[in-house]
């Protein structure tokens, strides 16, 4: 399956085969809790989405941050786009890393914060740069 990994690490955005499953979602991604964010999708009910790490500000030594265009916030840790069919399935994107380059910017983590999760206690999470559009 075609997928684009923007790398956070490398500061790259590269095309990369996995077979689909969740955990070759979690390899690309350096995680075991994956999140979506949908990046657009078509009249025809075709979907593309960025899958993220659902705990990336939570980690203890942080990867490094994005922002793409059309989501309000910086996410932290790798991303990886993928298509999603009419049926809900996740299928091979249909964007290319070009495009996708002219819409992402890579930051760093600048510090760190406590948050209060949702019937939790207190917890330090990563404070990413934030940035604004346009670039």
């Amino acid at each position: 399956m075609d997928a684009i990994k923007i790398d956070v690490v490398k500061k790259t955005v590269e095309e990369i085969q996995i077979d689909g499953s969740l955990e070759s979602m979690y390899q690309a991604l350096d995680c075991r809790c994956i999140e979506r964010v949908v990046l657009l999708r078509t009249q025809s009910g075709w979907v593309e989405s960025c899958w993220v790490d659902d705990s990336g500000l939570l980690r203890e030594k942080p990867l490094g941050g994005f922002l793409i265009e059309g989501y309000p916030s910086a996410i932290s840790g790798h991303g990886l786009i993928l298509g999603t069919d009419k049926q809900g399935k996740n299928a091979s994107t249909r964007l290319w890393k070009e495009l996708v380059e002219m819409h992402v910017r890579f930051g760093d983590t600048i510090g760190h914060t406590l948050i209060s999760l949702p019937g939790g206690p207190l917890v330090e999470a990563n404070i990413l740069e934030q940035w604004a559009w346009p670039f």
